[in-house]
């Protein structure tokens, strides 16, 4: 047998990139495994039993579908599912393996995940690994995403690795349309639809389209599979209704809604001027993002609307900020003006040092703070605006990003 030394030296490159991106991987791995059995009580490591509680949720809303019920939104007691129906029928695929090996392999695709988000931002070999690990062991949005068994990272990679150009963490062909990724985040969670006119904006019509396209054909194959979840969702939706009720003047929803509703006492549902707030920072967000598109900054783009959407969302948790990790490593790369960039650290340093947290909480003392701790209680959608406001104020700079070598 002969051997082509072409398909020799292909062969072993190929093998060196598998180890490679092994050994990527397994130190924010190992901190991830090693760490989120302590986030909450109850966990041990010997053995390993972390409490992932919205992994739980989607896992006991999945197996509600398979056991042949359709009321995913009856909490009897345990914490609510509030997700749109698609996000219950993928719950379903986790319902399938033991609580254990859902949980290692959620975690282990969370990491990967993470990975790629800086990957596409241009990180390579041990300083990946290394900024991986560190956000798994010390980034609280990652860090409680990871303990919770939440979506967030997901929905910071699907859209990023989506729309922003660059290789890829894996060597595998696009097999969908540009766009595709974000629509299914946003049949996940509604926040990723606000990419659609950002697209627009961008004259990246074809990808906004099927953003829209994807997203309406999953949400709707939903419905076809359950009709009274989907109408019991989407019905509360238009009604200003979260499902959360007195809860979403919580202290860690760190949303602009939930701010005003903290502000203004109102429970019984989401305040007009609240509604307009977080649909003027959305606005903000579109605008400020295509035009540093236009620049060339097309991942501080994506992070203005990704963070924009955070804030303009009722229900925004303090663990669902995993934007603030592209945030900073574009802040870093990029030759955006001094203002932008100290802004833009000092979102992200504020989100892990969280000084919100130390507000008293619980018992709907929300309501009963003082004028200071309700701007304490602000100062997160007050940072992201200031950022906003300073991207469509400051004399824009082209940047043309350089190129960034394969995974070797």
């Amino acid at each position: 047998m002969t051997y082509s030394p072409v398909r020799v030296r292909r062969a072993t490159t190929e093998v060196r990139r598998l180890l490679v991106a092994v050994l990527v991987f397994v130190p924010p791995m190992v901190v991830t495994v090693l760490t989120v059995p302590f986030a909450f009580m109850g966990g041990t490591l010997r053995p390993w039993e972390p409490q992932m509680m919205d992994l739980d949720v989607y896992r006991r809303a999945g197996d509600l579908l398979l056991s042949g019920g359709s009321d995913i939104y009856a909490s009897n007691g345990e914490l609510p599912f509030l997700y749109p129906p698609f996000a219950a029928v993928m719950g379903a695929l986790w319902d399938l393996p033991s609580q254990d090996v859902a949980q290692f392999l959620w975690l282990a695709l969370n990491v990967v995940a993470l990975l790629a988000i800086l990957y596409r931002l241009g990180l390579r070999t041990w300083v990946l690994s290394i900024v991986a690990a560190a956000a798994c062991g010390l980034v609280p949005p990652v860090k409680d995403t990871l303990a919770f068994g939440q979506l967030g990272i997901f929905l910071v990679a699907l859209p990023l690795c989506d729309l922003l150009a660059g290789p890829r963490l894996l060597p595998w062909r696009r097999l969908l349309p540009t766009g595709s990724a974000t629509g299914f985040a946003a049949a996940l969670k509604l926040t990723p639809l606000i990419f659609i006119p950002y697209l627009w904006l961008i004259r990246q019509a074809r990808a906004g389209v099927v953003t829209l396209v994807s997203f309406v054909a999953l949400t709707g194959l939903t419905f076809v599979l359950l009709p009274g979840a989907s109408l019991d969702f989407f019905g509360r939706l238009v009604q200003g209704d979260t499902g959360l009720g007195d809860s979403i003047a919580y202290y860690t929803n760190q949303s602009i809604v939930a701010d005003w509703v903290r502000m203004t006492g109102r429970t019984g549902g989401l305040a007009a001027v609240g509604l307009v707030l977080g649909a003027s920072v959305a606005l903000l967000g579109i605008l400020a993002g295509a035009r540093w598109h236009r620049q060339g900054h097309a991942g501080f783009a994506l992070c203005l609307v990704g963070m924009a959407g955070l804030i303009a969302s009722p229900v925004s948790w303090s663990h669902h900020f995993v934007w603030i990790v592209p945030l900073a490593v574009v802040a870093t790369q990029s030759a955006l003006p001094s203002t932008l960039r100290a802004l833009s650290w000092l979102v992200t340093l504020w989100m892990v040092a969280q000084p919100f947290t130390r507000l008293p909480h619980g018992g709907n003392l929300e309501y009963d703070w003082t004028l200071g701790q309700h701007l304490l209680g602000s100062v997160t959608a007050l940072l992201v605006v200031a950022l906003l406001v300073a991207a469509l104020a400051l004399p824009a700079v082209r940047w043309s990003p350089p190129t960034s070598p394969a995974l070797s």
